[in-house]
């Protein structure tokens, strides 16, 4: 099998998974949300072991400070299922 033939074949398993990519913006003060940081890791650590949640963490400014931001990438069929999955934290705020 020469190199183009492995590269495709290898390709086809990895892009069968659909990925929808959220960012969620607060709509307070990052202070403000460290009351429901547990419950919300507590809610991603579940849909991490059911397999839906591929990554997800905080995204901070420049200098290290939080932000209150945050990225996830989430496994599931539709993008209606993704903003489902992904938003207790934010209905709590």
């Amino acid at each position: 099998m020469n190199e183009d033939a492995r590269t495709a074949a290898l390709m086809q398993k990895m892009l069968r998974k659909k990925l929808y990519v959220l960012i969620s913006k607060p709509l307070v003060a990052p202070e403000q949300l460290k009351p429901l940081l547990a419950t919300h890791l507590e809610y991603m650590i579940g849909l991490e072991k059911r397999g839906l949640l591929f990554a997800s963490g905080p995204l901070r400014e420049p200098d290290g400070a939080p932000n209150g931001h945050g990225l996830t990438v989430l496994r599931v069929k539709d993008a209606a299922g993704a903003v489902l999955r992904a938003r207790p934290a934010q209905l709590r705020a």
